[in-house]
């Protein structure tokens, strides 16, 4: 009887090495792949930060300077995320930028003309 005791730890140390075995290969998988969306995602997010820089910098002054006289207006960096829910915010955001640039334009116009 003796005799079976340190076979049977043996073969319960296999069954546990195994199983931790599986595990770490588990593991090795799942980080992987959440590294592979975090890249993924970290690259959208510079995207977006580069297309908000791009907003502010770039286009909103061209629209305003379309405003005052002809000029040609950026468009986005990415249009890839044009197609986007966000890129079509950022879109919402030029056209109330656009209202408003035109609206203060009329009325600066009409202020004008009753001179």
């Amino acid at each position: 009887m003796t005799q079976h005791i340190p076979e049977g730890v043996f073969w319960c140390l296999v069954a546990v090495s195994l199983a931790g075995l599986l595990l770490l290969v588990r593991q090795y998988q799942i980080t992987v792949t959440l590294r592979r969306r975090l890249t993924i995602h970290e690259s959208g997010l510079l995207a977006r930060e580069e297309e908000v820089r791009h907003l502010a910098e770039v286009r909103l002054p061209g629209l305003a300077e379309a405003s005052r006289r002809p000029a040609p207006v950026p468009g986005p960096l990415d249009t890839d995320l044009a197609g986007t829910a966000y890129g079509k915010d950022l879109q919402k955001v030029v056209e109330q930028f656009t209202d408003a640039a035109e609206a203060a334009q009329s009325r600066a116009d009409t202020s004008a003309r009753q001179r």
